[in-house]
């Protein structure tokens, strides 16, 4: 890996966390609604990369087609995005969890590195002050400098009985180039590449694309 690399490594982590301190939102078409299970309020993302859900039973499903970063000859290209809303379940049920799971490709021609960021955070908008947060295990480990692949990351929060949350999520894409070379790195979009699910009883986890969510009925 060149020099060029190695130091832009961690200039990507300042970069993000300048960039997501503070951005318009770009609403989707339906910012509130409401679902089988729960309904949902405040749907946007800071850059509007996610694009808008589809919302079939209980599953958010998005799908962004150009949720891309790509760089050549010395470039430095860096993309982001932070989903955000809220989510409030019906009477009768809790949430337990949240599961999520991405899914993408990279390739590097020559000399270069690709990077990924991802965090779910979840606030008890019945106690703000309880902030759970967890960033995403990728795999290969990031950064990758060499080849082309798939990449996924998965993570979540777990332990937890909520029925009003705000959920987070802050994704990075970084491509680095040295001169002669080409890098990309992307959110892969086949099917339905990102998914939110709201899980009935019993507590069992299912993943489809982008996580899941886990509620289980309040025992009386």
């Amino acid at each position: 890996m060149s020099n060029f690399t190695k130091l832009s490594i961690s200039l990507f982590v300042c970069i993000f966390a300048l960039t997501s301190i503070s951005t318009a939102t770009v609403m989707w078409t339906d910012p509130n609604g409401s679902a089988g299970l729960f309904d949902w309020a405040n749907g946007g993302s800071d850059t509007g990369l996610f694009g808008d859900p589809t919302i079939v039973g209980n599953t958010l499903t998005f799908a962004p087609s150009n949720f891309k970063a790509e760089a050549a000859n010395g470039e430095m290209v860096e993309v982001w995005d932070t989903l955000h809303f809220d989510i409030i379940v019906h009477p009768g049920s809790v949430i337990t969890g949240i599961i999520i799971e991405e899914l993408g490709d990279y390739s590097i021609l020559g000399s270069g590195m690709v990077d990924v960021f991802s965090t779910v955070t979840v606030t008890n908008l019945d106690d703000p002050n309880v902030i759970y947060t967890n960033e995403l295990t990728v795999n290969p480990l990031m950064p990758v400098d060499i080849g082309d692949g798939i990449w996924t990351a998965i993570g979540g929060i777990d332990n937890i009985e909520v029925t009003h949350i705000r959920v987070s999520l802050e994704n990075g894409l970084l491509a680095l180039a040295d001169y002669g070379s080409i890098a990309m790195i992307e959110k892969k979009v086949v099917g339905d590449s990102i998914a939110i699910t709201i899980i009935p009883e019993p507590a069992t986890i299912v993943i489809l694309g982008l996580g899941g969510f886990l509620l289980r009925k309040r025992t009386k």
